[in-house]
């Protein structure tokens, strides 16, 4: 069973004429009358009765007519919500994000639901490894995290920004009356850093532990 012969059905109900419904549809009484009956077949019922030029609903044709309506509609609204879907009018979007992302991406998404009301969005937090294994299992939309690994293959990135980092020291402190710093003189300082479980903290440790 195929949309076109329920529209070219419905037509027919319609105008209870082949030739007239065919006209309407664009197409030819025979292709109308051909399509109709291999539907009938399908059904193993006649839809209508054919009396010379006239033609009528059968019980059976009278019954088919509502399902085949709501076949159409529900086949017409999903066509609708696709193209919704292609034009971010609507739709979910799920995305994982590390820890210390959370507050610069929350004013990027209160401006994309301005944007975008009808689009849902589901945040989940979390480690940056724990949110690459997840996107593997299809859990995420994206990801937005801090990379320095080697890119996989199968996954697609983007870089959204570059970070700075900057060493903050009193003014009267020896290190405030150097110019330059090294970076092997950086790791042996006593630093105070950020919780250690952010992604970025991570990985200025493992840099400055090389370095040490």
């Amino acid at each position: 069973m195929e949309l076109r012969q329920l529209r070219y059905f419905l037509k027919a109900k319609e105008l209870l004429n082949f030739t007239e419904a065919a006209k309407g549809l664009n197409i030819s009484q025979s292709t109308l009358s051909h399509q109709i009956k291999q539907l009938e077949n399908e059904l193993k019922v006649p839809l209508f009765n054919r009396i010379g030029k006239r033609i009528t609903l059968t019980e059976a044709g009278e019954l088919f007519h509502l399902y085949a309506m709501q076949s159409l509609n529900k086949a017409n609204e999903g066509l609708l919500l696709l193209k919704d879907l292609n034009n971010l009018v609507t739709g979910k979007i799920t995305i994982g994000v590390i820890y210390s992302m959370r507050i610069l991406f929350t004013k990027t998404l209160i401006d994309f639901a301005r944007l975008y009301p009808n689009i849902k969005i589901q945040l989940v937090f979390g480690t940056t490894k724990d949110l690459l294994q997840r996107l593997d299992q299809h859990a995420f939309d994206f990801v937005i995290t801090f990379h320095d690994s080697a890119k996989l293959p199968h996954l697609k990135y983007q870089t959204l920004l570059n970070s700075n980092m900057v060493l903050v020291t009193g003014k009267r402190s020896d290190i405030a009356k150097k110019r330059r710093l090294s970076i092997q003189e950086v790791a042996r300082l006593p630093l105070v850093l950020p919780f250690s479980g952010h992604n970025s903290i991570q990985f200025l440790m493992k840099y400055l532990a090389k370095r040490s």
